[in-house]
């Protein structure tokens, strides 16, 4: 699989079968992110819209990356296609939409919703041929972490006021 890590030094996502690594560093607000080699040799700058970014993600298939854009108090998710070099938004809108995940097959996304009144766990095609279904509203936070291998469940946290993390 493809895993991420984010830290205050900054964020990394991989991709194991390729050995490729993408990483932004805490000045990753430049909107910048480098493809590094298994040696630390800078291979390649990735150019994406000017903000802070955010949970980057390489899709299973390694062609595209998934990643958050915090903006004028909103964010956004982001699908940048490697061998075009561009990138589109997923999730327009003013809401703040963050914690994308790629399904096991890259045919999906999953993300939170952040709103006053709680949060929103969403399924949306890669495609946006279809429109996007809500699948989880709670009034407290919730997080999308991750997908079964087979793409039938998702696992979510749930941040329950006074009690800490559930699992759901």
């Amino acid at each position: 699989g493809v895993w991420a890590i984010q830290s205050q030094g900054g964020m990394l996502a991989s991709a194991p079968r390729t050995g490729a690594i993408a990483w932004a560093s805490p000045r990753a607000g430049l909107g910048r992110f480098v493809w590094l080699d298994r040696d630390g040799r800078r291979r390649d700058t990735i150019p994406i819209e000017e903000g802070q970014v955010v949970h980057p993600a390489i899709s299973p298939d390694g062609a595209r990356l998934l990643f958050t854009r915090v903006a004028n108090a909103s964010a956004d998710i982001f699908v940048h296609e490697f061998a075009a070099r561009q990138s589109r938004r997923v999730t327009p809108g003013p809401d703040f939409d963050e914690e994308p995940r790629w399904s096991p097959d890259g045919t999906e996304i999953v993300h939170k919703t952040i709103l006053g009144s709680g949060t929103v766990i969403t399924r949306i095609r890669h495609a946006g041929s279809v429109p996007p279904v809500e699948l989880m509203r709670n009034p407290e936070m919730l997080t999308p972490l991750a997908w079964s291998p087979d793409g039938r469940y998702i696992l979510v946290r749930r941040n329950v006021a006074g009690s800490g993390f559930d699992i759901v």
